[in-house]
């Protein structure tokens, strides 16, 4: 070897030791962006070779999730490529890291700075009818991170721009969406150096939970305790289960919650409202409320509503009068009335169809055979609903009970003509009922008896002591009566006997 080419040989060993001391690592790639196509969700990495030459390919790595250390190769890729697309990565369920080791003849480079994919979430908050969006930060780019970008499109296909967010910043509230529309957006990070990495592409509906379908109020009804008691049916398909019962004294003015219930699925539910009062009007609706905190009302039920009876009583004539059952929705088939006589036993009356709201029952007759003075007799009214709800319900609904106590009356005539032309010939107490014990007795001006008797049914004909006729004149006559309740009756009065 000549002399000159021997120090040739020496300069350029002198210029690469220089160059690559020793003992040293070669220079890593410099990552420039880590980004996701929103189109494809591919994750595209874009590098730069490193300061040191005599490169041979370059490693791509995905760093496995929560081990920064652990990195899993990707590909090999000739030295003449700086840009690599990992199909199929989780890019669109999570922030995905990547590095790039630079490969020489005789060492490997130590790994790249890791990079962090964006990854966008949003959530609906239908309540505040707003959208909220979050994403990781790209934390590689460190100070040189300028902004973040934040990029819509909106189900009809218009793209907006909401530009130049803090770095600092990693979330964003999107205000006034329209509910049951379609929404996408990603997110795009810019620095100085006038690159861009963009976040995976996420979409959603703005669709609100949907209620059930129906709300039936099947019934308002008085109990026998009278409370007022509810009964409500609804679609069981459906997203919100929570409900509030609403009340009000008339039924443009229902807003008063009296109950409400959470997460119900079996289709209906039952309650018991303890009114004040059964004699006045009430009126309810059921309405299923949003997830909000504020529960507010979509849809309500039906109104439903007790019915008011009311009776007066005359010489044992009853007359009953009701208003309407409010409202259900295929209308009132009948009014069924009901008696309750006799400690409880119970007896339809009539039926009486809808447009008819009185009814007058004449206890004359039947106080006499039952005997019932001094008990008390009740009535009620059912309202029955037509047949063709379009729910397939039928509703019941009971009104209020009334009671008529049955005082005892007698009736006692203060004249007669017992001629015997079969017309006035006779006179009785005239009872409404039934006595326990009875006795009635008659006296002349001086005080003496003309008639006694203990039966109930006998008259006096107008004879003395059943023999003789008396003679036409004023006559004293004394009553005493025990009723079936234990009532004792006793009265006096005068007879005026002649004869025409």
């Amino acid at each position: 070897m000549s002399p000159r080419l021997t120090i040739l040989i020496l300069l350029l060993t002198a210029a690469i030791i220089n160059l690559y001391p020793q003992g040293a690592s070669p220079d890593p790639p410099v990552i420039q962006v880590v980004s996701v196509d929103t189109a494809t969700g591919d994750v595209v990495i874009s590098w730069e070779p490193g300061i040191t030459g005599g490169i041979k390919e370059y490693v791509v790595y995905d760093v496995r999730q929560g081990q920064d250390s652990a990195a899993d190769a990707l590909d090999t890729l000739d030295v003449t490529v700086t840009t690599y697309r990992h199909q199929g990565s989780q890019a669109s369920s999570r922030s995905v890291s990547y590095t790039v080791a630079a490969v020489y003849a005789d060492d490997t480079s130590p790994l790249a700075d890791f990079h962090h994919t964006i990854f966008a979430t949003t959530t609906y908050d239908s309540c505040a009818n707003q959208i909220n969006i979050s994403w990781t930060p790209y934390s590689a780019w460190g100070s040189s991170l300028l902004a973040y970008n934040i990029h819509i499109r909106d189900i009809q296909g218009n793209y907006s721009l909401i530009p130049s967010i803090s770095p600092a910043v990693t979330s964003y509230e999107y205000n006034g969406v329209e509910q049951n529309s379609g929404y996408c957006f990603y997110i795009e990070a810019e620095n100085d150096k006038f690159l861009s990495s963009t976040s995976n592409r996420i979409c959603l509906n703005t669709t609100r939970a949907y209620p059930p379908s129906y709300i039936n109020a099947d019934y308002a009804t008085v109990t026998a305790d009278n409370d007022i008691q509810l009964k409500f049916s609804f679609d069981q398909n459906t997203q919100l289960n929570d409900f509030t019962l609403f009340f009000g004294n008339a039924a443009s003015d229902i807003v008063v919650p009296v109950a409400q219930f959470e997460n119900i699925t079996s289709g209906s539910l039952t309650y018991t409202h303890d009114v004040f009062s059964v004699e006045k009007k009430s009126y309810y609706q059921l309405a299923v409320v949003d997830l909000c905190p504020t529960k507010n009302p979509v849809k309500k039920s039906n109104i439903a509503s007790n019915i008011i009876l009311q009776a007066t009583e005359d010489n044992y004539v009853i007359t009953l009068e009701w208003d309407n059952y409010y409202q259900w929705l295929s209308g009132i088939k009948f009014y069924n009335v009901y008696r309750i006589t006799n400690g409880g036993e119970v007896e339809k009356i009539d039926s009486l169809p809808y447009g008819i709201n009185t009814l007058t029952d004449n206890l004359g007759i039947m106080i006499t055979d039952d005997n019932l003075v001094g008990d008390k007799v009740c009535y009620y009214i059912e309202a029955e609903e037509n047949d063709d709800n379009i729910y397939g319900i039928k509703g019941f609904s009971q009104s209020n009970r009334v009671c008529i106590s049955l005082e005892p009356k007698i009736y006692m005539p203060n004249a007669f003509t017992p001629d015997n032309n079969s017309y006035n010939d006779r006179i009785k107490p005239i009872l409404t009922f039934r006595p326990e014990s009875y006795l009635f007795a008659v006296y002349d001006r001086w005080g003496s008896k003309v008639f006694e008797t203990k039966n109930a049914d006998e008259y006096w004909y107008g004879k003395i002591n059943g023999r003789k006729k008396a003679p036409p004149g004023v006559y004293v006559y004394y009553l005493k009566i025990t009723t079936s309740g234990n009532i004792i009756i006793e009265k006096k009065g005068t007879i005026t006997l002649f004869y025409p």
